[in-house]
């Protein structure tokens, strides 16, 4: 067993939960991102469907985050409105080809609705095998992070969970609260009031899917592979000061991993919540 420290410093990532929340906790992201990385070093080893770390929990701890606003005055000449900055489609939408003579162009694209920040995060991934920390950097660099380009890594590698915690200082450490949105009939309602209303730092994630159809052969799907649709399942996060959480019982059981629970594919640090494998 081994652990690894991985420091990153991520450009442009989303901070959209669903359609409609917008917070800077990509936790879903972040732990497939370490899923992403155990496969794809898989690959360089020829293990084709195997890890190459062998990853069995993943620690995440938020440093920073700075959100994509731009500052637009308006009309007044006084004011100035902070608005999330927004990309353009590709493609036009409009009548004509791009040419010069039909007033087609860029700004004619379709406005794509996002939110972007910049992160500063650390994963704490527990390993079976000893990677070697350059490779693991290496490959990060090439991958992606919620949709944001990885900029800076740095990768340290732990003997024991003693080593990997007493390497970390500062931060927030995350932990899944969600089982505190099930009391009542309004989890909707739950949500806003623990967001709104604790001392602590409580904010919304995206934690999972939830499939609305059996997977099925469909035109376009990645990789050919069977395609459902599915929803987005909400669920809330806690941010804890790492100083105060190490005082805790903090421990390798609350490491996020993922899984299924019925039609559902989630992410938890919940040590009571128990994940298959595989759908069933």
């Amino acid at each position: 067993m081994s652990y690894l420290l991985i420091d990153l410093s991520v450009h442009k990532a989303n901070m959209l939960q669903s359609p409609s929340i917008l917070a800077p906790t990509p936790v879903f992201a972040a732990v497939m991102a370490a899923h992403a990385l155990d496969m794809e070093l898989g690959k360089k080893l020829g293990k084709e469907n195997k890890g190459g770390l062998g990853v069995n929990g993943v620690g995440l701890i938020h440093l920073y985050y700075s959100p994509w606003v731009e500052v637009i005055g308006n009309d007044k000449g006084y004011l100035e409105d902070p608005i999330l900055v927004q990309r353009r489609g590709s493609c036009l939408f409009g009548d004509g080809d791009f040419k010069k003579d039909t007033g087609n162009g860029p700004q004619q694209n379709s406005v794509q609705p996002m939110a972007l920040a910049d992160y500063e995060w650390q994963l704490l991934l527990s390993c079976d095998r000893q990677p070697d920390p350059k490779t693991v950097a290496d490959t990060l660099r090439s991958m992606r992070f919620a949709g944001g380009i990885i900029k800076e890594v740095n990768v340290e590698r732990f003997d024991s969970w003693s080593e990997a915690m007493a390497s970390i200082h500062t931060g927030y450490w995350i932990d899944d609260v969600s089982d505190m949105l099930i009391q009542g009939d309004d989890p909707i309602g739950a949500l806003l009031l623990l967001v709104s209303q604790r001392s602590d730092w409580v904010l919304p994630s995206t934690l999972g899917y939830a499939m609305l159809e059996l997977p099925s052969c469909r035109k376009g799907a990645r990789d050919e592979k069977l395609h459902a649709f599915a929803e987005h399942m909400v669920g809330a996060v806690k941010l804890t000061s790492v100083r105060n959480r190490k005082n805790e019982d903090l421990s390798p059981q609350n490491l996020w991993r993922y899984g299924w629970d019925g039609s559902q594919f989630i992410v938890t640090n919940r040590p009571s919540v128990v994940l298959n494998t595989s759908h069933s």
